[in-house]
C-alpha cells in the first residue's frame, strides 16, 4: 500500500553519521542517523548584498531627493538655507565609495561607468526647474534626486575607473 509521498535522494544531501565516540562498533540499530545539509543558494553572497544595498542606497537618494526638493520649493523665498544638504551629500558619498568597493563586478563596470557619465552630465546642465512653472515641487525633487544619484555614482565611478586602469597596467 502506497501513501503517495516519495523522498528522492536529490532533496537532500544526505550522509550517515555516527551517534556517540566508538565510531567501529555498532550496538544499536537507531546509532547513526541521517545528516541533512541545506545549500545555500550560489548567488547569495557579496554579490546579493551589494545588489540590495545599491537599491536601498537609491531608495534613500529619492525619498531624500524629494524631501529636499519639496522644501526647496516652499522655502525657496523664505530661507534656502533651511536645511543644509551637506549631510547627505556626504552619506551618497560613503555609500557609493562602498558600492565602487563591493557591489559591483568587473563585467558590470563598463556600464556603470557609463551610467555614472550620463548622471553626472544631467547634473551639470539640469533643466527641471522650468517643469516648476506647470507642477511646482516637481521639477525641484527631479532636480535633487538627480543631484543625490549621481553625488552616490560619481565616487563609485572614481573607484571603478581606478581598477580598470590598473587591470590595465597588469595586462600591460
Amino acid at each position: 500500500m502506497s501513501t503517495g509521498f516519495k523522498i528522492e535522494p536529490s532533496m537532500f544531501v544526505e550522509s550517515l553519521k555516527p551517534v556517540g565516540t566508538n565510531t567501529n562498533l555498532i550496538t544499536h540499530p537507531f546509532q547513526y542517523h541521517a545528516h541533512v545539509e541545506k545549500k545555500m543558494p550560489e548567488n547569495f553572497g557579496m554579490e546579493k548584498i551589494g545588489e540590495y544595498a545599491f537599491l536601498a542606497f537609491i531608495i534613500i537618494a529619492v525619498v531624500a531627493g524629494i524631501a529636499y526638493g519639496y522644501n526647496e520649493s516652499v522655502t525657496s523665498f523664505v530661507s534656502p538655507d533651511r536645511w543644509d544638504p551637506g549631510w547627505i551629500y556626504l552619506l551618497m558619498v560613503i555609500f557609493g565609495v562602498i558600492i565602487g568597493l563591493v557591489s559591483i563586478t568587473e563585467k558590470e563596470a563598463t556600464p556603470f561607468l557609463i551610467a555614472a557619465i550620463a548622471l553626472i552630465v544631467a547634473n551639470s546642465n539640469v533643466p527641471f526647474t522650468y517643469i516648476n512653472n506647470i507642477a511646482d515641487p516637481l521639477g525641484y525633487m527631479i532636480t535633487w534626486i538627480v543631484k543625490l544619484i549621481a553625488t552616490f555614482a560619481a565616487p563609485a565611478a572614481i573607484i571603478l575607473a581606478i581598477k580598470a586602469i590598473f587591470a590595465l597596467a597588469r595586462t600591460k
